[in-house]
């Protein structure tokens, strides 16, 4: 359940016998009610007439108490003290939700004297986030369900507008235009609607829209250096499997390569990169193993050591010998 502060407006005045005022006023209404998010954007929830007139709701409103401005939060038997009146006979008028209004409370008839007509309901219902389009045609976020009343009070502005007020037939019956309604962390206040109070609040939601600017840039700053620093990785990969290769290929290539056993149906990226350092392991050995083996086919042969006869010198040196030897043989004969 969420708590809801919504408008409504004061009829003729019947006095008490002790000096008491009942009003009637409409204090409630159907269709869409816009509220401010935290972001600027508006969310607009709707209220249909089953809802708002259902007799649990209804019956929700009877004799919770009436108060000049909202308290904060639900009101409870221990902020009971806030409470100048009381609501009697809620009942469905056309779109509204009227009721009659007792103030027994000087403060709430000195309030309404002074010029404020419109009410405002707090109450809390459950949220039913279903996006859809109201029988007038306007979108909505959410519908406002199972309403239960906590209490009604004076304002000097009301969200459901000025057709939710007081209604007193006095020619000279007004009430104030021009109040500021903001909330800030789910709670809402109302402020006189001067020009200062204006300016202020609209020199701070200028100060947020551009904090809310600056740090989706600062965001799109950091998304874009973050897939530079992946395309650059991802390019250095592409080399190294290039290198690996002796042609262009991936780290799926270099595995099914260096590791033909390996199955890498399936297999989880942690399994893929310990895969793949194996993999670039063994190529980085291999070429090691085929460099030295080229190194040791393409070294020249070692000169003998000085003294050494080579074999063609002693093929030569057995020639000299023979021919030396060949002549004594002819002549012994």
């Amino acid at each position: 359940m969420v708590l809801r502060l919504d408008t409504g407006s004061v009829a003729s005045v019947q006095r008490t016998g002790s000096g008491g005022w009942r009003i009637d006023a409409a204090i409630a209404r159907t269709g869409i009610l816009e509220y401010l998010r935290a972001d600027g954007s508006i969310r607009r929830e709707y209220r249909p007439d089953s809802e708002v007139f259902s007799p649990e709701s209804l019956a929700s409103y009877e004799d919770v108490p009436f108060t000049v401005e909202h308290p904060k939060g639900l009101l409870t038997p221990e902020s009971h003290a806030a409470s100048v009146g009381h609501v009697r006979s809620p009942r469905r008028d056309g779109a509204h939700l009227s009721a009659t209004i007792v103030v027994n409370d000087a403060r709430g008839q000195r309030a309404i004297d002074a010029g404020m007509r419109e009410v405002s309901c707090g109450y809390e219902c459950r949220l039913d986030e279903t996006p859809g389009v109201s029988p007038e045609g306007i979108p909505y976020d959410a519908v406002q369900r199972d309403i239960r009343a906590n209490h009604v009070s004076l304002v000097r502005r009301g969200r459901a507008g000025a057709s939710v007020r007081l209604r007193l037939d006095s020619a000279g019956a007004s009430y104030l235009e021009g109040a500021v309604m903001f909330r800030i962390d789910g709670v809402e206040y109302s402020l006189d609607g001067d020009d200062a109070v204006k300016a202020t609040v609209a020199s701070i939601e200028a100060k947020l829209a551009k904090a809310y600017a600056a740090a989706a840039a600062a965001e799109q700053r950091a998304d874009s250096a973050e897939k530079e620093v992946a395309r650059r990785d991802a390019e250095a990969m592409s080399a190294e499997c290039a290198s690996l290769l002796g042609k262009p290929g991936t780290r799926e290539d270099v595995i099914a390569k260096f590791l033909p056993a390996v199955k890498l149906d399936g297999a989880s990226e942690a399994a893929l990169v310990a895969y793949f350092d194996a993999a670039r392991s063994i190529a980085k050995s291999a070429v090691k193993a085929v460099a030295s083996s080229v190194a040791a086919a393409s070294a020249p042969i070692a000169s003998p050591a000085k003294g050494t006869k080579t074999f063609e010198q002693i093929r030569a040196d057995a020639r000299a010998e023979r021919n030396v030897l060949r002549p004594l043989a002819i002549t012994r004969s």
